[in-house]
């Protein structure tokens, strides 16, 4: 019974805990360097960096106008195709597509729409957003991986 008390209190403190704040716990953890691919780093007055593209929405839309400011002007991702840093707020993401990103966002960047509607038109799935929808959207987190790489065709999450 000592055990099942905290246990407990564990669980109702989660269910209290809004879900942006879990988004921060989950976001800030894990970063390898085989998931840069997938990465932001920015500035909002101090360093911040996330392992996932999609915890950057919770995260930049908690911040005061001036820290966003600072982020949007810092922010960078690495296309999905040539891995090279491109500005954040000029990048095309793509969600919902199968690719499995380190903490399942699925959100993967593009330096330019056309890449991005290529990626979409030979995956057959995707939604293309600009930097403004991107950042005005839900992120749907399915679930954490490692592994960095597409779901089989059928498996996806």
């Amino acid at each position: 019974m000592s055990k099942t008390l905290p246990m407990v209190f564990l669980a109702v403190a989660v269910m209290l805990i809004p879900v942006s704040a879990m988004a921060e716990e989950i976001c800030q953890m894990n970063m390898e360097v085989s998931d840069a691919l997938f990465s932001v780093v920015g500035d909002n007055g101090d360093p911040v960096q996330f392992s996932d593209i999609g915890c950057a929405v919770p995260m930049r839309n908690e911040m005061c106008a001036m820290e966003q400011i600072a982020f949007d002007g810092s922010a960078v991702v690495k296309d999905f195709y040539t891995g090279k840093e491109i500005p954040m707020s000029i990048a095309y993401f793509v969600m919902d597509s199968g690719v499995v990103t380190p903490l399942g966002s699925a959100v993967i960047a593009f330096g330019d729409k056309e890449s991005a509607e290529s990626f979409v038109s030979e995956k057959g799935k995707g939604k293309i957003l600009d930097y403004a929808d991107f950042m005005t959207g839900e992120v749907v987190f399915a679930g954490a991986t490692d592994t960095g790489k597409e779901t089989p065709s059928g498996d996806d999450k």
